[in-house]
């Protein structure tokens, strides 16, 4: 929701709102797969998927939306609201690229993201970068803050 919302408001990304609704139907739909599953949760989502298809498939989200039992039209629903405050994570996840491919993953708690020192070392302990790195020299190690880790060999 917060992701369409900063796109159709900002700079009108059509195409990031689309690959950003197929990303979700992805996730929701391995959910949708688990042996547990909320049926009032899928109802509840399927609701708001239907608001959030609306300025792209318009005929599409009316047709749904009535087949789900609401009256009137999607668009008089309104659009969606998130809660910012459910969107702060307390970690990041870091790649850790060595020689240009990504071999390894930090988690690291969020204020750390920001500390390219931290990070550096959080990569240079990491036990497979350790392995991949061994007999190795490290020519250059770049930290971009929140981003990722980039190491250059010999």
């Amino acid at each position: 929701v917060k992701k369409l919302t900063d796109e159709l408001e900002g700079r009108l990304g059509l195409n990031t709102c689309v690959a950003a609704l197929m990303e979700f139907h992805s996730t929701f739909a391995e959910y949708c797969q688990r042996e547990s599953v909320d049926p009032g949760l899928i109802r509840h989502v399927l609701h708001h998927m239907c608001q959030l298809l609306a300025p792209f498939a318009p005929f599409v989200s009316e047709e749904l939306w009535h087949r789900l039992g609401n009256e009137g039209s999607v668009l008089e629903a309104g659009w969606p609201q998130y809660d910012s405050r459910a969107l702060i994570s307390e970690t990041v996840e870091i790649p850790v690229q060595i020689d240009g491919k990504i071999r390894a993953r930090l988690q690291v708690p969020a204020e750390t993201a920001d500390d390219s020192q931290a990070l550096q070392d959080a990569a240079m302990s990491h036990a497979d970068v350790c392995a991949r790195l061994e007999g190795r020299t490290v020519r250059r190690l770049i930290a971009v803050p929140r981003k990722m880790v980039s190491i250059v060999t010999q």
